[in-house]
């Protein structure tokens, strides 16, 4: 875990790839891409589902274990229309009627709104202003607040001896926004160029590292 201040909030980098706003109780993941495996398996691509399984496993333990009361997703929830894993996540959803889900709208959100409406999803659109922050999918052009967001799939490539080498995903902060890394199981990675200005984490077995 490694911990930041950001326009005066204290923001926690989990390993899990996702923000905690600890003073709102608030989790932020992007991306998560859910059926995403299920739409690849009916094409007849033999994935294997516990990659899918483990975006639950991991989302549940942090709702679990880090006092979360909210859940605020930005954009590409679910990744294709609607298949038996919607079906999955509304009953996942049943689990935690405590916690507040909600949905800042991706390129990959398709389904009807009242699909989301059932499963007792709160939307806000393409962004959502909270704080001294403002929420998208995609990287925002004009904006007053800092500006968090996802849709890039962040990583950096990692050298090590010789010619190995490693494709991480992390966080990328710089001075007037934030790219989360995707939450899901099943996503790519998008290599970034840092300026020297910035600072970037690394996800790496479990561990937040601090390489800018």
């Amino acid at each position: 875990m490694q911990s930041l201040i950001i326009q005066g909030q204290e923001l926690e980098l989990l390993a899990e790839k996702a923000l905690l706003w600890s003073k709102r109780s608030a989790l932020i993941i992007a991306d998560v891409h859910l059926g995403k495996i299920t739409h690849f398996r009916k094409s007849g691509m033999p994935i294997p589902r516990q990659a899918e399984l483990e975006n639950y496993e991991r989302l549940s333990s942090l709702i679990l274990n880090r006092g979360v009361k909210r859940v605020l997703i930005l954009g590409d929830l679910f990744h294709s229309r609607l298949n038996s894993e919607w079906d999955r996540f509304v009953r996942f959803l049943k689990d935690f009627q405590e916690v507040g889900f909600e949905l800042v709208h991706g390129n990959h959100d398709i389904l009807p709104d009242s699909a989301y409406q059932h499963a007792n999803l709160l939307l806000h659109g393409e962004t959502h202003r909270e704080g001294p922050f403002i929420f998208s999918h995609h990287p925002l052009e004009n904006f007053e607040a800092y500006n968090i967001y996802g849709h890039i799939h962040p990583g950096v490539i990692m050298s090590g001896v010789g010619r190995q080498s490693l494709r991480l995903p992390c966080f990328h902060f710089m001075s007037d926004a934030a790219v989360l890394p995707a939450f899901g199981s099943f996503t790519g990675l998008h290599i970034i160029k840092a300026k020297a200005s910035d600072q970037v984490f690394v996800i790496s077995d479990q561990s937040i590292i601090a390489v800018r």
